[in-house]
């Protein structure tokens, strides 16, 4: 792979990420963001996945894309609420087929 291919991997990637935000809507990925900040800054660490499980099982709307959930952590890093850690888990989901998800970290400043 030669960085052309990277940074048109990446380029991709963060299309898609902006066009899930949007889909799911302003007032929706505000809150999940905040509330994902929230819930890492409540554990200290976290993955995505046991964010996602905690916000539907209090009755959270689920996104008009699964898409959005990923939109989400990025979001959170880019507003500089959330860091990766750089350490990966296997997600616990069947529909995941325990593939490895980042653990993110609250930034306390």
């Amino acid at each position: 792979m030669t960085q052309l291919d990277l940074d048109l991997s990446q380029s991709r990637r963060d299309r898609g990420l902006k066009r899930a935000a949007e889909h799911a809507g302003d007032p929706w990925m505000t809150e999940a963001v905040e509330d994902f900040a929230r819930f890492v800054s409540a554990r200290g660490e976290a993955t995505l996945e046991a964010w996602r499980y905690d916000w539907l099982s209090r009755g959270k709307p689920s996104p008009a894309s699964h898409k959005a959930y990923g939109a989400v952590a990025m979001s959170a890093a880019k507003r500089g609420l959330v860091v990766n850690t750089g350490r990966y888990v296997k997600a616990q989901s069947p529909k995941t087929h325990a593939h490895r998800v980042p653990v993110w970290k609250y930034i306390d400043f």
